[in-house]
């Protein structure tokens, strides 16, 4: 049944769920409030008067008690009470008014345990949601603490000084017993009279603590300084150590740069050897042309004592690099000797200065017992500190030493390969004299090598090509390896080798150059030297046979040692090519195994690549399980939602009626003051209307304990829902935000396919246009040739009607209205996939919005 006022849902008495107690109505007036409780006491007895009265907010408690089941703990999220709170301060609450004044209903008030406990497990929950967060930042602070001996030098700390708070509390306490010993002492004193002789003995006793004091400040003060000492001794040493790191790089740096040098070195010299050899067969092949055309003119001999002056020359070069080799050799071992004195210097003095740091360490445990040798000690160190600085220094000078040798051997290997260069200039010129003279005998044998030269260079062209081949093969099975990075990073290493060994190659050739210019230089040298021995021989033959016989077998003996020099370098020369063999054979076994792992990597990926795809299929079954049980608890959340909402709107309506009875209470009551004359009438119909309303409360009390049980097996349900709940809150929280990350996938391909589809509009649209221009100025074209042929047959002059040639007419075909049809139905297709596609990413966006922007309690 609803009552004449329950339009007016505003002013009510019942707080809904979810409302804060709001401020009382203003206004009220006294003088009413007095004349209602004059007239209600009128009826009560004595007894009554005696009794404590009671706390008039109790009686807002019971009435308010609807705030036990207003908590919106239970729900997901907090609209609802946002809403509620931000109503106005102006809502009336009478009845608590009236109540609050009436003492015959503050008999039947009792306690609330109810509230009690629910006030109590929420201050409970508060305490534990912090203890939560404090937990979590302290667990994130200790995972973001890189623990690096830190914490547990903190925690060293921290123990000692606990034990120096302790041990301050014993001295303390120490310090107030003899304090109060003292103190019994003087009064003790005081009372038998030896006061002066204890008085004589305290001060000297004070005296002598002074004293005490004083050398104690001075030997802290020592202590002090010997710590600032032991501190900058401390840097020191670690300057020291960093600058002797430093050093130790340097010269590591350094002996790795003569180490390349001399690996250079070693590869002109082998390039060289094999120029030679070069050259040597070329004389031979000369040699052999020469005895074919020795019968054509007797000029051969000349050019074989030209040769054999050459052969001469260079056998003297060879000798020449025998001994440079030797020299090599015996800088390396040199080098080799200083490395090895250098790192055990380094080891004795990295031995001495931990020996010297474990000195220092022991000294600083020592300090308060043994001061003035610590002192001592620590001057010796720094002494003999100093005195491995020197010996550093000293080194430091032998190594410049070293690098002064090493530039001043590259110096004279500069100008022997100056000298080489210009011995094989006047050797070049030479040649081209011998093959000027003989151009009229060999123009037959230049065509043979023409012929030859030009098949040679087919072949190479031909290898060139193959090679070629070889390479896009590989690039491309590179590029079909899942390992192409690395494989294509081993083959540039390759390939700077190789540059590398081409630029070593060109430089020996320089140096070859040089060091040949250099022995023709000793050669002529030698030569003058052998020509002015022999002209000195001559002079002294009739004198001296003996000593010509000696000089001859010193030469003799000379020509068979450079004789086994030269067998002993061509050796070393054939080993050092078959070294480079096995390294090219080597490096050509590297690419093969690089390529068969490629493959075995490929293999690798395509089985790893399936086992995923099966793992991704188990995930979308599990997925799709996970989304079912989600929707079957949504449905489930609903419902019980739904119930709510129900009793709800039933404590809504209760709240109502209760509203308009007490407006109906609040009328009579005024309409009774102002009929003061009829106190008889009055005082009958307060009795009459109170007895209704105590009906009216027992009911609406009645009632409501009915709909606290109901919530509260509500909220035990609800509890229990929110226990299964959290049991699979791994798995709905896994679902939720898949959910999310599909519907952002979802939003993303259609933004994607959108812009696909209007670049593929405007692409069509673009070759339209194109294919319009093109066709139409071909028309144009040939409509201008077609008037240039045919315009000078007419009669310019001719009166030609034009507006009187009658339009042609033509049917309308099917197939044109057809495919204006079928144009139009594509178009509005088109416009409706377009309109769907576009609420579809508007509906998305706005869902991904709200799903980031969720408040979860």
């Amino acid at each position: 049944m609803e009552t004449p006022h329950a339009a007016r849902m505003k002013d009510y008495e019942f707080t809904p769920i979810g409302y804060v107690d709001e401020k009382r109505r203003e206004g009220t007036d006294l003088s009413k409030e007095n004349g209602l409780k004059r007239s209600l006491e009128a009826g009560n007895d004595a007894a009554v008067e005696k009794r404590r009265a009671r706390n008039p907010s109790v009686v807002d408690e019971t009435f308010n008690s609807t705030r036990l089941f207003n908590d919106t703990s239970f729900d997901e999220t907090v609209p609802e009470a946002v809403i509620q709170e931000r109503r106005p301060n102006s809502k009336k609450n009478l009845m608590g008014e009236l109540l609050t004044k009436d003492q015959d209903v503050t008999e039947n008030l009792t306690s609330n345990p109810l509230k009690e406990t629910e006030s109590s497990l929420k201050k409970l929950q508060m305490d534990n949601y912090n203890l939560r967060i404090k937990c979590t930042s302290l667990l994130k602070f200790l995972n973001n603490i890189s623990d690096d001996g830190q914490i547990a030098k903190n925690l060293e700390i921290l123990d000692e000084l606990h034990d120096l708070k302790v041990s301050y509390r014993q001295l303390n306490l120490d310090y107030t017993a003899l304090k109060n010993q003292f103190d019994n002492i003087e009064d003790h004193n005081d009372e038998h009279g030896d006061f002066a002789r204890f008085k004589k003995e305290n001060e000297a006793l004070k005296e002598e603590l002074r004293l005490a004091k004083e050398s104690l400040m001075g030997t802290d003060d020592e202590l002090q300084q010997l710590k600032d000492t032991i501190k900058s001794l401390e840097s020191k040493v670690f300057n020291m150590r960093s600058e002797q790191t430093e050093k130790e790089r340097q010269h590591a740096m350094k002996v790795d740069l003569l180490q390349s040098k001399i690996n250079e070195t070693t590869t002109s010299l082998t390039s060289r050897e094999k120029e030679c050899t070069d050259l040597k067969e070329k004389i031979k092949w000369l040699t052999s042309q020469l005895h074919e055309f020795d019968h054509q003119s007797g000029s051969l001999l000349d050019l074989q004592s030209i040769i054999d002056s050459k052969n001469e020359a260079i056998r003297n070069l060879e000798t020449q690099l025998q001994r440079n080799e030797h020299q090599r050799q015996s800088l390396e071992r040199e080098v080799s000797l200083l490395q090895e004195k250098l790192s055990l210097l380094r080891d004795t003095q990295q031995e001495m200065i931990n020996h010297k740091d474990e000195q220092i360490k022991e000294l600083t445990d020592n300090l308060s017992s043994k001061d003035s040798d610590a002192i001592k000690r620590l001057n010796e160190l720094s002494s003999e500190r100093l005195r491995l600085l020197e010996t550093n220094r000293s080194l430091e000078f032998s190594e410049q030493d070293l690098k002064q040798t090493v530039l001043s051997l590259e110096g004279q290997l500069h100008k022997c390969q100056e000298d080489l260069n210009a011995l094989r200039e006047t050797h070049k010129e030479k040649t081209n004299e011998l093959l000027k003279k003989q151009v009229p005998y060999t123009s037959s044998e230049v065509d043979a090598l023409r012929h030859e030269l030009l098949e040679m260079r087919k072949r190479n062209d031909m290898m060139k090509t193959e090679n070629n081949s070889l390479t896009r093969r590989l690039d491309n099975l590179i590029r079909q390896s899942p390992t192409k990075r690395s494989v294509e990073v081993e083959i540039n290493k390759k390939n700077n080798e190789i540059n590398t060994l081409h630029s070593t190659i060109k430089d020996l050739e320089q140096e070859l150059q040089e060091a040949r210019s250099t022995v023709t230089k000793i050669r002529e040298n030698h030569k003058q030297e052998l020509e002015n021995c022999r002209k000195d021989i001559n002079l002294h033959i009739p004198n001296n046979n003996n000593n010509a016989f000696e000089v001859n077998e010193k030469l003799q003996n000379k020509v068979s040692l450079l004789q086994m020099e030269l067998n002993s370098i061509k050796d070393t020369k054939e080993k050092e090519l078959a070294m480079w063999r096995r390294k090219y054979e080597s490096i050509r076994r590297s690419n093969e195994e690089l390529l068969q792992e490629s493959k075995d990597q490929s293999n690798k990926i395509s089985n790893i690549r399936n086992e995923k795809d099966k793992e991704i299929l188990q995930i979308q079954t599990q997925l799709n399980s996970m989304l079912t049980e989600k929707n079957s608890l949504l449905n489930e959340l609903s419902k019980v939602k739904s119930h709510k909402d129900d009793y709800k709107e039933e404590l809504k309506k209760t709240q109502s009626r209760l509203e308009f009875i007490t407006k109906e209470f609040v009328k009579l009551k005024d309409a009774s003051k102002q009929t003061a004359n009829f106190e008889a009438t009055k005082d009958v119909l307060n009795n009459k209307w109170y007895s209704k309303y105590q009906t009216m409360k027992n009911k609406f009390l009645s009632e409501l304990k009915s709909l606290q049980d109901e919530n509260l097996e509500l909220q035990k349900s609800l509890l229990k829902q929110k226990s299964n709940l959290n049991s699979k809150a791994g798995t709905f929280t896994t679902t939720t935000e898949k959910g999310t990350l599909q519907d952002e996938i979802d939003y993303y391909r259609l933004k994607y396919s959108n812009e696909v589809k209007q670049n593929n509009d405007l692409k069509v649209m673009n070759q339209y246009l194109n294919r319009v221009l093109k066709a139409s100025s071909q028309h144009i074209k040939l409509d201008i040739l077609r008037l240039q042929n045919e315009v000078p047959a007419y009669n310019n002059y001719a009166d030609i009607p034009f507006h009187n040639i009658p339009s042609p007419r033509h049917r309308l075909k099917f197939k044109t209205v057809a495919l204006m049809v079928l144009s139009c139905i594509r178009v509005k297709s088109t416009i409706e996939t377009r309109r769907w596609d576009r609420q579809r990413i508007d509906y998305l966006k706005r869902k991904i919005v709200l799903n980031q922007d969720k408040i979860s309690w």
